[in-house]
């Protein structure tokens, strides 16, 4: 259970309100007026991963299977998420 809470809920909200904090401070607050595909889908690549984790415990036979593929899409879902948001964090607020 500790990483349907930590991963699942906290690693996620934390994501997005970092993208939130980064587009805000760098004068993208407008990107917020529609829907961020890129952000749906890096958070889904994130709970699928937090899901085939957990579900690995399940199955002793797959597990290391179910391990690995978890932390393949949980990092595939943090990649994208730092290929929108992390260029940035540099970029200056225009007033």
């Amino acid at each position: 259970l500790l990483h349907l809470t930590l991963i699942g809920g906290f690693g996620v909200l934390t994501l997005c309100v970092a993208t939130r904090v980064v587009f805000g401070h760098s004068g993208q607050a407008a990107a917020f007026s529609v829907r961020l595909r890129w952000l749906t889908v890096a958070v889904v690549l994130m709970l699928v991963g937090m899901a085939t984790r957990i579900s690995g415990d399940y199955w002793p036979k797959i597990l290391v299977t179910h391990y690995s593929y978890g932390a393949v899409l949980w990092a595939a879902g943090l990649l994208l998420w730092g290929i929108r948001v992390l260029p940035s964090v540099r970029r200056p607020e225009s007033d």
